[in-house]
């Protein structure tokens, strides 16, 4: 029982700082809490109990109690204070996560996953939901038999979009060169609204304690109102397994997707991604990782390639009002044209760099807010004869999401994002504006 204290001793302060706790309504709630937050459970149990007979009821001083007791040792009694403050405050993520670790810890595992998944349902910060997964998983392999489980959602929504096609908004902002027109009047940026649906599938499965493998399948299709050229779909699928030691969590993942724009197939893709994350203190998470992909383009054959990336990135949950938690990566990839021919490398033939920026605020148990911006370089390595120069490109994007959990397994998100495309070479440039409406559904 010590061993699993000190086991879950890490996770349960990263998922603390995260989500949070309810404000002390007392300055005994106040002083109990230091005491615990700052490992002097002997002074927070001897105040509490001082206070006991007259302050039990009151949701803060049940919470800070019930933390007090769960660190010391005693998950009985803190699953006794926990459910009292959840009878007050039903919407308190904290107290309903200090409660799971109660029930972790009693062995009670039934009732332990079922209050950490109703935490998840609710859209935590990506740091929490890495942390409850790491419970979930060691939950799944403790239970004295090896549990198979799998999930399932559908999201459905629409939009608008003002450049479906990704492409050149005016022709007298193309390059022209003798011998070439400039680009067709008929390929420039067209707008229109949209409806799309997605549906997916994940099932995992317990080898051996720390080792679990799974598998994954994805289905969506966007319908353009007008532009049914653009009309696209694609369909994935993967198969992972993981590792997971102490502070580190390794991923080996296979992945595979067929994609199609207008009804025609337009790529077919084949990868592998392995990944590996450290729990670096309670508040702060990183990871590395490494993919292969192999692109291949049914329809024209000289832009098939293969592609190689390789990066880092990290987390930080800060305490707060709004529980900020920002996360970035970095990146460098390469890619090379399959086909031994000068059109093929000119097309294809590029290093890349690039990165990521985001920060996640909680603004109620039942809504978050997201900010994400995009950035990559592609330096082409072949000069285009066409155009007479070497083509780089310049993308950055910019991301605005909510998320609301109006019940339990329902949720709607609104998100805005504007690309573009800066180019040496003219008729790569482009830029656009998206917004759309998702509900989405969990089985």
């Amino acid at each position: 029982m010590i061993n699993r204290f000190r086991e879950v001793t890490v996770l349960a302060a990263a998922i603390g700082l995260a989500l949070g706790g309810p404000a002390a309504a007392s300055e005994v709630s106040d002083r109990i809490l230091d005491f615990t937050r700052n490992g002097e459970i002997r002074q927070a149990l001897e105040l509490a109990r001082g206070h006991i007979s007259e302050m039990e009821g009151d949701p803060d001083f049940d919470f800070a109690y019930g933390l007090a007791v769960l660190e010391s040792g005693n998950p009985g009694a803190a699953v006794f204070a926990m459910e009292r403050v959840l009878q007050h405050q039903p919407d308190n993520p904290r107290a309903r996560l200090e409660l799971a670790r109660g029930y972790y810890l009693l062995e009670q595992y039934q009732p332990a996953r079922r209050e950490f998944e109703r935490v998840l349902a609710a859209d935590p910060p990506e740091q929490v939901r890495d942390n409850i997964q790491r419970y979930l998983d060691r939950i799944r392999l403790r239970e004295g038999r090896y549990r198979t489980t799998s999930s399932a959602y559908i999201e459905f929504g629409g939009g608008f979009d003002d450049n479906v096609n990704s492409a050149p908004d005016d022709v007298r902002s193309v390059t022209l060169i003798p011998g070439f027109a400039g680009i067709d009047p008929n390929s420039l940026s067209v707008d229109d609204g949209f409806f799309d649906i997605t549906a997916g599938a994940n099932i995992t499965h317990p080898l051996k304690p720390g080792l679990m493998a799974s598998a994954g399948a994805s289905a969506h299709h966007q319908a353009n109102w007008d532009e049914d050229d653009f009309d696209r779909s694609s369909l994935d699928g993967n198969l992972g397994i993981a590792l997971l030691q102490g502070k580190n969590h390794f991923n080996l993942k296979l992945q595979g997707q067929k994609y199609w724009v207008g009804g025609d197939e337009y790529r077919d893709l084949v990868g592998v991604t392995g990944e590996w994350r450290y729990a670096y203190n309670a508040a702060t998470m990183a990871n590395a990782f490494v993919q292969g992909v192999e692109l291949d383009f049914p329809a024209n054959p000289y832009r098939d390639s293969r592609q190689w990336l390789a990066g880092i990135g990290g987390l930080h949950a800060y305490s707060g009002k709004v529980r900020p938690v920002v996360f970035g990566a970095l990146y460098l990839g390469k890619e090379f044209a399959e086909r031994d021919a000068a059109d093929a490398e000119i097309l294809v033939d590029r290093e890349m760099v690039g990165g990521r920026l985001g920060v996640q605020v909680t603004l109620r148990p039942d809504l978050s807010a997201d900010l994400v911006a995009h950035y990559r370089i592609s330096d082409y390595l072949k000069q285009d004869p066409l155009f007479r120069t070497e083509r780089e490109d310049k993308y950055a994007k910019l991301e605005l999401g909510a998320t609301w959990l109006f019940r339990e397994d329902w949720s709607l998100r609104a998100e805005v994002s504007h690309v573009r495309n800066d180019s040496t070479i003219d008729i790569h440039e482009y830029d656009g504006t998206r917004f759309g409406l998702t509900f989405r559904h969990e089985f």
